[in-house]
């Protein structure tokens, strides 16, 4: 199945396209699902960000083959994203910020942050000479810890 995702928790970034960037999800996923997909930045390095699926078209479809030739002709690939049943994850969904620290952006969820590092894994798997951003795997608890004292 084929999804457009436009980034962030509300999915308005939708970068090149009106539509949103397309990956390849599983059959579970629907319109509407936030899911972690790994994104590329402009230097070429890739990193995982939150995403909201605006649309999820089936592979036959005419709109899914649609999305399929659009995403090839602007990035050559479609990344392939897993979602956290699919990684094994389990956690809370609620986002909690640690206590005494008032955060710049929403927090992430426990579940968030291990579907975002086993992504990271599975792509890395498939991907072993992928080059990542030097904060791809930086979690809010380890960021935040520097600055608790």
């Amino acid at each position: 199945k084929f999804a457009q995702v436009g980034y962030g928790s509300d999915g308005r970034g939708v970068g090149n396209t009106e539509e949103g960037y397309t990956y390849v999800v599983n059959d579970n996923v629907r319109t509407g699902d936030t899911i972690q997909p790994i994104a590329t930045s402009r230097k070429g390095r890739k990193f995982v960000t939150t995403g909201v699926v605006r649309h999820a078209y089936k592979e036959t479809s005419a709109k899914g083959q649609e999305a399929e030739q659009e995403a090839m002709e602007n990035t050559g690939d479609i990344t392939r994203v897993y979602t956290g049943k699919e990684l094994g994850v389990k956690g809370s969904r609620v986002a909690k910020a640690p206590e005494g620290i008032e955060p710049k952006h929403k927090p992430l969820s426990q579940y968030a942050e291990r579907t975002r590092a086993k992504q990271i894994g599975a792509y890395m798997a498939e991907n072993p000479t992928a080059e990542f951003s030097k904060n791809a795997i930086e979690t809010f608890d380890s960021y935040s810890q520097k600055f608790m004292k």
